[in-house]
């Protein structure tokens, strides 16, 4: 019994002296991470996210709101790194597609400037990816921010590409995050500011909120133009035309720049880098479009016809377009401009919409005349009330001196004769015929470019607007996208309102309830259009912070082109209103000088 744990004990000392002879593995020094958002209560928005220091002085983002922002239809913060296949698939598409259309780059302010920082690129047609990823260059990697509608049924397919899905419109926290990251990344961030694809072949107004996230990002912004592609692919167009394209590739702001610059300053700045006007280049170039279906679906932009004023009855065939109410033609040429056909027009048609105007002239003529003359009666009426009282008062004044004077036995006084009493105003009958001085009707106003005729188009918008003449009220189709990796949900119809207040939506759920969407004009600087997507026709997108609302009108009286201008226009109006009452409020607010107090009573 006594031997067992004298071996026992030899056993465990052989052990031990084996582990001394081994030498000990030197463990190998753990990667720094990135500090990944953490799960649970309590969770924050992203606008109030930490800030720390990482891999050699990076700024960090710990977000701590994933909870809520993987909610179903929100996008998912995780971005897929650009893999070396699709990186060569993509090179390799977009040199032979640039190589097609004639690319040339030429770059300013660009020498020795390397990723991370922020494209701006000009968005003209869906070929505007290949030529941005071909003028980068292959080595940098670019994330590309794109439409939700685009993630559609293919969201693993396109964060392979390097996109970044964005609702347009909405309170899109999940977006400030992604390009937060990709800066980190040290990686380019393509932004197409102008939320639609060009109408006119000319810039659109950029957000405020853009130069705010570029203030806050602190990386230098690339400006990149490209001209001629909208050329050969409008948004309108029914066919694609060819054309060659050059592309100028500018570093607008420095990061240095930016820090020394408020974002007002920085708007400026980038905006006037921003301009370009595709129909003057082409001019300029001598570049010629053959096609003889080239006209073919300009209607979609241009639904004002300037010759009798009717909206959504434009039209084209082959190179020409034209009016179908008066029949007034344009031919659209090689070189981009529009040429009216005299004598194209009905003369008659043009007579009667004149003779309309006169007479439509002639009842507000007559109905302003009649108001005056009301008003002139009223003012009559309550002079002729005001001396009668005055003389009732005095006839009452006058017999209680006679009946003192009685009691003191004394003589009557003399009085002055009273005036005689007033004349009572007639009251209003039929007026006498006024004939209205009419202007003969205007000449053809010269709309040569397509721009210009753009530009009228916002004008009368924007007239109607401050007349308070503009409202839109028509049944659409409603399909909405809240998962990325599903396709869009057919929800029926539903009623879509514009005003001077905004969007209003109206549609039942798949359940049956009733459920509104609303959309001030200060949340739509602009409106996400187009006019044949997917085969199902023009589309309105509205969209909030989870969901993207297509909207397919069901009536041919109305534009999406006119109602993206009456957006942007209404935007402009509140927000001059908005920046008036804080001027307002700041005149009001900023304290005295000692002196005004010191002599204030």
């Amino acid at each position: 019994m006594g031997g067992v744990p004298v071996a026992k004990k030899k056993n465990a000392e052989d052990k031990e002296d084996k582990k001394a002879k081994k030498p000990k593995k030197e463990k190998k020094p753990k990667k720094e991470k990135a500090p990944k958002a953490k799960k649970g209560k309590g969770t924050k928005p992203v606008k109030g996210a930490k800030k720390g220091k990482g891999k050699k002085g990076q700024e960090v983002v710990v977000v701590k709101n994933v909870q809520l922002l993987m909610e179903p239809g929100s996008h998912q913060l995780q971005l897929t790194k650009r893999s070396s296949f699709w990186k060569f698939v993509i090179a390799v598409v977009s040199y032979a597609y640039a190589s097609r259309r004639q690319l040339s780059v030429q770059r300013v302010r660009m020498q020795n400037l390397k990723p991370p920082y922020i494209l701006l690129c000009s968005h003209q047609s869906f070929s505007d990816y290949l030529l941005v990823e071909r003028a980068m260059t292959f080595h940098n990697d670019v994330n590309h921010l794109v439409e939700a509608s685009e993630f559609a049924s293919s969201e693993t397919f396109m964060k392979s590409l390097g996109c970044i899905p964005l609702r347009r419109f909405s309170a899109d926290g999940p977006l400030i995050y992604h390009i937060k990251e990709t800066i980190m990344q040290k990686k380019i961030v393509a932004i197409y500011p102008e939320a639609h694809l060009s109408f006119a072949g000319v810039n659109s107004p950029l957000p405020d909120s853009l130069f705010k996230i570029i203030k806050t990002m602190k990386v230098p912004v690339v400006v990149m133009k490209i001209q001629g592609n909208y050329i050969s692919h409008p948004c309108w167009s029914k066919v694609t035309l060819s054309a060659p394209t050059e592309a100028t590739v500018t570093q607008a702001l420095s990061a240095e720049e930016i820090a020394l610059m408020e974002p007002e300053d920085i708007g400026t700045k980038i905006s006037s880098v921003f301009r370009y006007d595709d129909y003057w280049w082409q001019l300029q170039s001598g570049i010629k479009i053959p096609s003889k279906q080239r006209a073919e679906g300009l209607e979609y932009v241009l639904y004002l016809c300037p010759s009798c004023g009717m909206e959504f009855r434009m039209n084209s065939r082959g190179d020409t377009l034209y009016c179908d109410y008066c029949g007034q033609e344009w031919t659209y040429t090689e070189l981009g401009s529009l040429e009216p056909i005299i004598g194209s027009a009905r003369q008659e048609v043009l007579d009667e919409i004149w003779e309309a105007q006169r007479v439509e002239a002639q009842r507000i003529f007559d109905i302003e005349r009649m108001q005056q003359a009301q008003k002139d009666y009223n003012h009559a009426r309550r002079v002729y009330e005001y001396n009668l009282r005055k003389r009732e008062e005095e006839i009452a004044e006058r017999e209680e001196l006679v009946q003192d004077a009685r009691q003191r036995l004394e003589e009557l006084p003399e009085f002055e004769p009273l005036p005689p009493p007033p004349e009572k105003p007639e009251p209003i009958g039929e007026l006498p015929f006024v004939p209205v001085d009419m202007p003969p009707p205007e000449p053809l106003p010269d709309l040569s470019r397509v721009p210009q005729w753009y530009e009228y188009q916002r004008q009368k918008v924007a007239e109607a607007i401050s007349k308070e003449a503009y409202r839109m009220d028509i049944p659409v189709q409603v399909e909405v996208l809240r998962e990325l990796d599903r396709d869009f949900i057919l929800l029926g119809e539903g009623k879509l309102s514009h005003t001077s207040a905004g969007f209003k939506l109206l549609y039942k759920e798949a359940d049956g309830s009733d459920r509104v969407i609303e959309k001030p004009p200060l949340t739509t600087y602009s409106l996400h259009v187009d006019f044949d997507f997917r085969g199902k026709g023009p589309f309105i997108d509205i969209s909030t912070a989870t969901e993207t609302f297509y909207l397919y009108p069901r009536t041919t009286d109305c534009s999406v082109t006119k109602v993206a201008l009456a957006a942007e226009e209404m935007y402009r109006v509140a927000k001059k209103i908005l920046n008036d009452r804080m001027n307002m409020f700041k005149s009001n607010s900023e304290p005295q000088p000692l002196q005004a107090l010191e002599e204030a009573p």
